[in-house]
């Protein structure tokens, strides 16, 4: 059985996901124990999240899309070091942060929005080659 998700829990949770970059989708898909997570519990925990200085909220329209899709843009393991060692409820093991933002993005995230990602200058196009469709979670 999987713990109740409480805001601390589904925020380290989404920290853990892999790559610089996460959606609704990766977070659901890539974690267990937020496969019930709503698309709007995503957007209100990445905003909480954004407001505590653990990264930052890029809204992107989809064309064919009636809603933007919110990506939460983690900070990179430099700058999130100082904030999980004083925060470990956010992660118990900080090093395990920094192997998961380097990890390939998802491949749950399709070439199109990567392009668009590139373009905004919210990752670099080497980060958007390294998508990895087969990769597991």
């Amino acid at each position: 059985m999987l713990p109740e998700m409480t805001e601390k829990s589904m925020t380290a949770a989404i920290l853990q996901c892999r790559g610089p970059i996460v959606t609704h989708q990766v977070a659901r898909n890539g974690c267990r124990f937020l496969h019930q997570m709503k698309a709007q519990q995503f957007n209100d925990i990445v905003l909480k999240m954004e407001t505590a200085k653990l990264g930052r909220i890029a809204t992107i329209p989809v064309r064919g899309r009636a809603k933007a899709i919110h990506v939460f843009i983690k900070k990179s393991p430099e700058e999130m070091l100082p904030i999980l060692v004083t925060n470990p409820e956010l992660c118990t093991r900080p090093a395990r942060y920094t192997t998961r933002y380097f990890l390939p993005i998802s491949g749950l995230i399709s070439k199109s929005l990567l392009t668009k990602f590139v373009q905004l200058g919210i990752i670099s196009s080497e980060q958007a080659l390294q998508n990895d469709a087969d990769a597991e979670f």
